[in-house]
């Protein structure tokens, strides 16, 4: 009888262990452990289509230009309905965000961009919402986009971004962040650990850059 028993509690700890093996959070890798897992290209010096127009969370059509040039820009590319990573990837972001002194709106702009063309400005503004409260900071809401567009313009963009894939499952965990006007852009792992993911944000955001004639000479 002991012995069933023993059998019976190491049976239902092995399948403990493993249930908890499969749902731990890709984010707790490090970031060299994810970095053997995925693979981007990088394209980052390729200028942005900022005439590209989307359409915004309240449904206007707007251009990138709006976004880029002016401010430093943190961009995470997702699908909205996705199971999986794209939940990870924006979780961890307002985690890495949360300790920051700089706010969205007004050192910076977040725009997340889906690349599924058959994504609503609804469904859009719902994942602004879950975002903004997990953020806890309301006042920032003007510097949130959450985006959604053609497949056209999504391809040219993610294509201009070094992250287009043919198969959007098998899209790329990376977040970028950067500063068209300057120049300086950085890639980071989106399932990287939110410290990591903290220095790579705020290296960007705490450079006050160089004259863009300068960069190019």
């Amino acid at each position: 009888m002991l012995s069933r028993i023993r059998k019976s509690f190491a049976v239902g700890l092995l399948a403990l262990v493993c249930a908890l093996a499969v749902a731990a959070p890709l984010a707790a890798q490090s970031t060299a452990q994810v970095i053997q897992q995925v693979k981007f290209e990088q394209r980052i010096g390729n200028p942005l289509p900022l005439e590209l127009t989307f359409r915004d969370e309240a449904g206007e059509t707007v251009q990138l230009a709006r976004y880029f040039g002016k401010k430093p820009v943190v961009v995470a590319l997702v699908y909205y309905e996705c199971p999986m990573l794209c939940t990870f990837i924006l979780n961890g972001l307002v985690k890495s965000l949360k300790p920051l002194a700089f706010e969205p709106g007004r050192e910076f702009e977040i725009v997340v961009v889906s690349f599924n063309p058959r994504e609503t400005p609804q469904l859009a503004a719902q994942k602004k919402q879950t975002y903004l409260e997990e953020y806890k900071r309301v006042h920032t809401w003007a510097g949130w986009h959450f985006l959604t567009g053609q497949k056209a313009n999504l391809d040219l963009a993610l294509t201009k971004l070094g992250q287009y894939v043919n198969n959007r499952d098998d899209h790329l965990t990376v977040i970028i962040i950067g500063n068209e006007r300057t120049g300086l852009w950085k890639k980071a792992f989106g399932l990287a650990r939110p410290e990591e993911l903290i220095k790579v944000v705020e290296s960007v955001l705490s450079d006050p850059g160089a004259p863009p004639e300068k960069l190019r000479s």
